[in-house]
């Protein structure tokens, strides 16, 4: 029985893993609850992410 070894991972360039969600942000003593948009590169081994307060999201989209 082999007990370790690995799987190489071949990530091509320009291929993205894009995550969103929910999650809870503090911002200058603040607590609030908004969304997330997480974009990660793992070619280059680089991401993107930003976030949106739900009062920002819907007056961004009104």
């Amino acid at each position: 029985m082999v007990t370790d070894g690995f799987l190489p991972l071949e990530h091509p360039p320009g291929e993205a893993q894009v995550d969103f969600g929910e999650a809870r942000f503090i911002e200058k003593g603040i607590t609030y609850d908004g969304n997330y948009l997480n974009i990660s590169y793992p070619h280059s081994n680089s991401g993107y992410m930003c976030s949106a307060s739900k009062y920002s999201f819907m007056k961004l989209h009104s």
